[in-house]
């Protein structure tokens, strides 16, 4: 990768940990290119640490988190059994945004390295769009010092 183009990561990167809100960086190229060493180098240079997700690795729930059954009696009138309170789902905080918040608080920011994107499985991709363009997931958001 050309020296001019790690350059605009690299600005990139370090903008978004500064609070300037910018779309993610995507690299796309042919296997051994050296995207995810670049990002790596990269990040190790703007004092960041690493968090890289193998996205085909992943299941749904590592994105969406892991229900939580709670008794709701604002439920009950629509329940068809008649019951006086029923059980309601809320979600837990997915672990990509559990883990790269931790790794941001730890050492005072994150890269987070979506790796193989391209990968992406049919049921997780509305997920992604939301993780790429709102850095967040479900009800929660991605640490302001995590780049991605």
């Amino acid at each position: 990768m050309d020296k001019i183009t790690q350059q605009i990561i690299k600005a990139n990167l370090q903008a978004q940990i500064n609070g300037v809100e910018l779309l993610p960086i995507c690299l796309y190229g042919a296997r051994g290119l050296g995207k995810t060493s670049t990002i790596a180098s990269i990040t190790e240079e703007i004092g960041a640490k690493l968090y890289t997700v193998s996205i085909p690795a992943k299941n749904l729930e590592f994105f969406s988190g892991l229900p939580n059954f709670n008794t709701s009696t604002d439920l009950a009138k629509y329940s068809m059994s008649g019951a006086k309170s029923v059980q309601g789902t809320t979600w837990t905080a997915s672990e990509l945004i559990a883990n790269a918040n931790h790794i941001a608080e730890q050492h005072g920011s994150c890269v987070l390295l979506l790796d193989d994107l391209h990968k992406l499985n049919q049921s997780t991709s509305t997920i992604m769009y939301q993780l790429l363009l709102d850095k967040s997931l479900g009800d929660f958001k991605l640490h302001p010092k995590v780049a991605i």
